[in-house]
């Protein structure tokens, strides 16, 4: 095996680690890392929530008892960029350096302004061999959201909607069903992939969500609600419920609600209210959010340049009249049937 070939095979062991991420990190990259002495991984490590250990850390301290003499002779390969910068944890260049480590593999160099290259040349001043590049275009792939969160400083946007054969996501003033039973699971299945869920105010009084992930195991998300005039009943299930949420709303006396709401003022300014909802989230680090309607509210973000991301489920049936779904252009990232509906998954085009 070349040097090329054994870089990717352990690359992309560390890329399928980095990957359990998913759902936990927030505003923080997904990274994995492996250790390999010999032609054997002698220990593995990935992000595995938000404020906790980074890979390289837990690849380190996951080293056991016997082999951590293999340490100085070994080549740790790891998704991103290892930090050298205090955050909610100890710069990893520094665990590296302290365990001898001669080889770094990097498969991407960090974005962060705190960052971009720094550690690479701070490992290399220290004697650290360092080699980068190595399966870049899948690691970007991969943390596509927080490249997104690095450039715009903001949530990477997912837009979520059901749209019927005839093009139609619903009806005026009524609750429509279109998706099917394994579409439905398959969105509460990426709900517990994100960090909020977002709808606007139509939908909270038309639909009375819940926004729950009740059909696949695993955390709902924050809930996020535009209210902005005070529509919405106080015994609708986005302001009754035990589920925090957050209201953002004009109005100075909101309704009064449970501990687990938070109401936030936005600006009176229509112009300016998404982009203040957005920077918003993202300082209280939601990483992924995901819309799912009206069509009002997606309609805004498309038009504003506020997605990356759309998540179409479309039905084998007409409606033959409604509301007609938001017209959608970018890249299909996947396609793929669930009985009679069909998810197509496309990704925004750099403007």
């Amino acid at each position: 095996m070349t040097d090329r070939s054994a870089h990717d095979l352990y690359m992309s062991r560390a890329l399928t680690l980095a990957a359990r991420g998913l759902g936990h990190v927030k505003t923080n990259p997904m990274v994995g890392s492996v250790i390999v002495y010999d032609g054997r991984i002698i220990s593995e490590g990935y992000h595995e929530a938000y404020g906790g250990l980074h890979a390289e850390r837990n690849a380190i301290l996951n080293v056991s008892e016997y082999d951590r003499k293999l340490l100085p002779k070994s080549t740790i390969y790891v998704t991103l960029e290892p930090c050298n910068h205090h955050g909610k944890t100890p710069p990893c260049t520094d665990i590296i350096l302290e365990s001898g480590i001669p080889r770094v593999v990097i498969c991407q160099t960090d974005p962060n302004p705190k960052m971009s290259g720094r550690s690479v040349t701070l490992l290399r001043d220290h004697g650290v061999e360092v080699i980068t590049g190595v399966m870049e275009a899948a690691g970007r792939e991969l943390n596509r959201a927080f490249l997104t969160q690095q450039k715009y400083r903001r949530p990477y946007v997912i837009l979520k909607y059901a749209m019927s054969k005839d093009g139609y996501m619903g009806q005026k003033d009524k609750s429509v069903w279109i998706s099917n039973e394994y579409s439905k699971a398959q969105v509460h299945k990426w709900r517990t992939e994100i960090d909020a869920i977002m709808v606007g105010t139509q939908t909270a009084v038309t639909d009375d969500p819940k926004l729950t992930t009740r059909l696949w195991p695993g955390r709902t998300p924050l809930r996020v609600v535009i209210d902005r005039q005070g529509r919405i009943p106080t015994s609708h299930q986005l302001l009754s419920d035990e589920h925090p949420t957050i209201v953002y709303t004009t109005q100075a006396a909101y309704t009064t609600l449970s501990q687990e709401k938070v109401v936030i003022r936005i600006p009176e300014n229509p112009e300016a209210q998404l982009d203040y909802i957005l920077r918003d989230l993202y300082q209280r680090s939601v990483g992924r959010l995901m819309i799912e309607g009206g069509k009002a509210l997606l309609t805004s973000m498309i038009e504003q340049g506020y997605w990356d991301e759309a998540r179409l489920i479309r039905s084998d049936n007409n409606l033959n009249k409604g509301i007609k779904a938001p017209v959608i252009t970018g890249q299909i990232q996947e396609e793929y049937q669930l009985t009679d509906n069909n998810a197509l998954i496309i990704n925004r085009l750099d403007p």
